[in-house]
């Protein structure tokens, strides 16, 4: 009997324990799940931010390229027809062709002639040329052989000489006439410089020489005037043309005013007149 009541009395100790080992696993099972449920949406938070982090970086990054596309503007270019053929240059391109296109207008009496000539003879100018550069290679080869009494192969010495002697002379003068024209081109960027300068300091409404207005650069070239010359004049001209714009407006808006006065005061005349011929007022 002892035993069994010993036995009794531990029992119950040992089912508490079971239960409280049991009650306490599930406890931490449930804490576990927890935790993963809490750090999974974490987990997808930081994902979405990254994802939107990364739209909005290639939405800047696309706005700006389609900004990049948008303000880059197609270079400027000259077409011209010529032989009749259309053709396109750049303004570098055209830069020398207009010009050899102003020298040409110096060259043209000249060439008028040439064109005479060659009319005579049923040739191109062209051709006229090389026959008039042929004939006087040929004359003075004569004269050449005539001073070696005759002897041809002093003769063709002496003439390849004097060919050479010419030909250097005349890439001289090519050459002065290149560096004269690179002088006077450079004399002309210094003027305008210091033209610039003075209009600048006169009016103060311009910061480069691009912004002056082409029509006063016509002017002081066709003129010979400086920039400032050339700037007071076409802004007279600007301020007559704005004067006669004005008037113009001003005589219009009297006009249009007159005629309502006019509609407007009709109806009152009218009553007075036949107010005046009922009662004799």
């Amino acid at each position: 009997m002892l035993e069994e009541l010993l036995m009794q009395e531990t029992q119950p100790e040992v089912e508490a324990e079971t239960t409280e080992v049991e009650e306490t696993v599930p406890q931490d099972a449930e804490n576990s799940e927890t935790t993963e449920t809490e750090a999974k949406p974490t987990e997808v938070e930081d994902d979405s931010e990254q994802e939107t982090e990364q739209e909005q970086d290639s939405g800047i990054a696309g706005a700006e390229q389609d900004n990049t596309e948008v303000s880059e503007e197609p270079a400027p270019v000259i077409r011209v027809k010529y032989n009749k053929q259309e053709r396109e240059y750049s303004l570098d391109d055209a830069k020398p062709l207009v010009e050899m296109g102003l020298k040409y207008e110096s060259f043209k009496p000249s060439y008028e002639k040439l064109k005479f000539l060659a009319s005579t003879t049923g040739q191109s100018v062209s051709d006229l040329i090389d026959s008039l550069v042929t004939s006087n290679e040929q004359a003075l080869y004569e004269q050449i052989l005539k001073r070696a009494n005759g002897n041809e192969e002093i003769a063709k010495e002496l003439f390849e000489a004097k060919k050479a002697e010419r030909q250097r002379k005349f890439d001289e003068l090519k050459a002065q006439e290149s560096e004269r024209e690179k002088q006077e081109k450079e004399a002309e960027k210094n003027r305008l410089a210091d033209e610039f300068i003075e209009l600048k300091s006169e009016v103060g409404t311009f910061n480069e020489f691009s912004d002056v207005p082409k029509s006063v650069l016509k002017i002081a070239a066709k003129k010979g005037i400086s920039l400032l010359d050339a700037y007071l004049r076409y802004e007279r001209a600007e301020r007559k043309k704005a004067e006669a714009v004005k008037a113009k407006q001003t005589e219009a808006a009297k006009t249009s005013t007159g005629s309502l006065n006019t509609e407007t005061e009709t109806p009152d005349n009218i009553y007075d007149d036949v107010m005046r011929a009922v009662f004799g007022n």
